[in-house]
């Protein structure tokens, strides 16, 4: 859910008169994936195509999330003997 909620919550630091809410808002923002970009269930609805390039950005975003956390993976399991 957090994912999906990551473009109101820069909605929410625009808005903010708080530097303690600006600075753990982007901390935030940075550290959990952007879901909406996947967010493509409106479009049959409106009629609307999906952009090849919006596709593109998407699926780059989310490759290199996955990147990230299995790196993070055999960082963290790399030493450990599951025998």
């Amino acid at each position: 859910m957090l994912g999906h909620w990551v473009d109101s919550l820069e909605f929410f630091i625009q808005k903010s008169d708080s530097e303690s809410f600006k600075f753990f808002g982007r901390a935030i923002s940075y550290l959990v994936p952007n879901l909406e970009k996947f967010n493509w269930r409106s479009a049959p609805v409106y009629g609307t195509t999906i952009d090849g390039a919006e596709i593109l950005a998407g699926s780059a975003s989310m490759l290199g999330w996955v990147l990230v956390l299995i790196s993070a993976t055999v960082l963290i399991f790399r030493r450990r003997d599951f025998v």
